[in-house]
């Protein structure tokens, strides 16, 4: 099982909260295109990108070995 941390919430604020660990669930076709797929506040799996495009802030620690735990 893998964990992801949440480093920044912004356009996400109903679904994500801010340096909480969430279940990521393994998913090859959303990691290809630079997605994550985590299980968010409403209880179901969903692909959040990695990186804010508008001001290129990242959503998820994945370097820091508390981001990412098996």
């Amino acid at each position: 099982m893998q964990f992801g941390l949440c480093l920044n919430n912004e356009g996400y604020a109903a679904s994500l909260e801010v340096r909480k660990v969430y279940r990521v669930v393994p998913d090859d076709k959303a990691a290809v295109h630079g997605y994550i797929c985590v299980i968010d506040e409403s209880g179901e799996d969903y692909a959040y990108t990695n990186v804010n495009s508008e001001k290129s802030k990242n959503l998820w620690c994945k370097e820091n070995p508390f981001s990412i735990m098996k």
